[in-house]
């Protein structure tokens, strides 16, 4: 009697694949939605990654190293997890809300849940995250569903924020208090007879210029028999922009940044040199083109496609050891890097005869990435409609905790990122927050870094600051500087690191 035929590996990992695709949902797969023969080979080969028992999300088998991808799955699981062990019956917290509603992907280390039930188990997630749920009587009335997750609205999430919840999330609070409906938030502390709350947001409201809404407080709780005193509960001064509310929380977060990070700039960064000439300057370019593009860094995002299943289904998917498709890719990007430094120039040449950088960069950072991607698309490697506009998923940033807004929100933020450059009248403050800014939103699925790179050098010959080149010797230097900018809002490594560079670049 013949053996059975047993399929190729190729075959079963395609096969898997194929349901873990099916079962996945915003890259969450439950356990018990798979065979457990599907399941073992995917996490053997590294697509499925465990976050707790039963629990798992899409995983790279490329990247090894960094937490980025459980950050990013974290808030996708966190609706699915909530939703499947206490169905409608919980609310974020109100600071746990507060992070939904303003529009921050920083996960915290511990997010709290409100619940009715007994079942309040701490859960210990991956990377020294946990879950907390805290059992009360019963659920805030004022519920809102907020990218899947139960959370308190703005309003009643604000008016309960804690003293601490000003001093250690200073960028966020100041987000909230611009964009809640201050009416709405005195509604739900009058209804508390809280007089230390108000006190506290009056303070607060009364810190960022809002004196209108500051004395409505304190008035509005005389007359409910509570005579309040301003107290700021802020531990330092916050970038005042005006008493507008901003309609999107992730724009109105770019603006405060921006507003509060353009100083350090300034005060690191070196004064603009002597003018020189377009002719020189273009020179300049040409004579370092072929060290900029050697050094230049991508920062990759990645997805599990159709395409790639049928390349493993094939027998073809083998990127490690293919040497010959290694240097076959690392060619195109080299040559894509080419047709978009061709273009980037032409901007250069045009801000040297008076046209705005800012102007350059809004309307040709698409052109940009569409040349970066050109050779692919003629390798049929990809489609002409993969590389316009903005991305249409997730991304993640390799050995970075920082998760870069959701993609619904990304148009918001090249918006305003757009309009942060047309007002911003100094050169080295478009350079790098124009540098910082692209890759914190990360709106293209990949070429995030070349095209920032590209943008600040763009900004900087505006001013006839020297073409700087990032130094692939200097590589974990570059990424730690932006991980303290993006995760740690501090610019002032990631400036001081650029200015070294554009010394560096100047005797190269």
């Amino acid at each position: 009697m013949a053996a059975p035929h047993k399929k190729p590996i190729n075959v079963k990992l395609a096969e898997a694949l194929t349901t873990m695709n099916a079962v996945e949902v915003n890259g969450i797969v439950r356990g018990p939605n798979l065979p457990d023969a599907h399941r073992r080979l995917l996490r053997d080969r590294g697509f499925l990654e465990e976050i707790i028992k039963g629990w798992y999300y899409v995983s790279n088998p490329l990247i090894h190293d960094g937490s980025t991808a459980w950050m990013v799955h974290f808030w996708a699981f966190l609706s699915q997890y909530l939703e499947s062990r206490f169905r409608e019956d919980y609310c974020l917290s109100s600071e746990a809300s507060l992070r939904v509603q303003s529009g921050l992907t920083t996960v915290p280390t511990q997010i709290s849940v409100i619940v009715t039930r007994h079942d309040n188990n701490l859960v210990q997630l991956p990377n020294g995250k946990s879950i907390f749920p805290m059992r009360q009587a019963q659920l805030p009335a004022n519920r809102q569903k907020v990218n899947g997750v139960w959370c308190m609205s703005l309003e009643a999430s604000l008016a309960l924020a804690t003293a601490k919840f000003f001093i250690e999330a200073k960028d966020l609070a100041v987000s909230a208090l611009q964009a809640a409906n201050p009416q709405t938030v005195l509604r739900h502390v009058v209804e508390k007879q809280a007089p230390v709350l108000a006190a506290r947001l009056a303070g607060a409201y009364l810190h960022i210029g809002r004196e209108i809404e500051a004395n409505q407080f304190v008035r509005t709780m005389e007359i409910a028999g509570y005579k309040i005193k301003p107290e700021n509960p802020f531990d330092e001064p916050v970038m005042i922009l005006g008493g507008s509310r901003t309609p999107s929380p992730y724009r109105h977060r770019i603006r405060t940044m921006w507003a509060a990070q353009r100083e350090h700039v300034l005060e690191i960064f070196p004064k603009r040199p002597d003018p020189i000439s377009r002719d020189s300057y273009l020179q300049r370019m040409d004579d370092v083109f072929v060290n900029d593009a050697y050094n230049s860094l991508s920062i990759e995002g990645y997805r599990v496609t159709r395409e790639l299943i049928g390349k493993i289904a094939r027998g073809e998917y083998n990127p490690e050891q293919s040497d010959e498709d290694r240097q076959q890719f690392d060619a195109m990007a080299a040559r894509g890097y080419w047709e978009t430094y061709k273009l980037v120039r032409q901007g250069v040449e045009i801000v040297f005869e008076g046209e705005d950088a800012a102007k350059i960069f809004e309307t040709e950072h698409h052109n940009w990435n569409v040349a970066m991607c050109g050779p692919m698309i003629e390798a049929g490697m990809m489609q002409l409609s993969d590389c316009l506009g903005y991305r249409n998923d997730v991304v993640m940033i390799k050995n970075s905790n920082h998760v870069p807004p959701p993609f619904e929100a990304v148009m918001d933020c090249m918006d305003e990122l757009i309009e942060r450059l047309h007002d911003e009248p100094e050169p080295c403050v478009r350079a790098i927050l124009g540098h910082f800014f692209f890759v914190f939103i990360h709106p293209l699925p990949d070429r995030n870094g070349r095209l920032a790179r590209f943008t600040m050098n763009t900004m900087l010959a505006s001013a006839s600051y020297p073409w700087t080149v990032v130094r692939v010797s200097e590589r974990q230097r570059y990424l730690d500087a932006c991980e303290a900018a993006s995760f740690g809002a501090d610019i002032r490594p990631f400036t001081e690191f650029i200015a070294g560079e554009l010394q560096a670049s100047q005797t190269v």
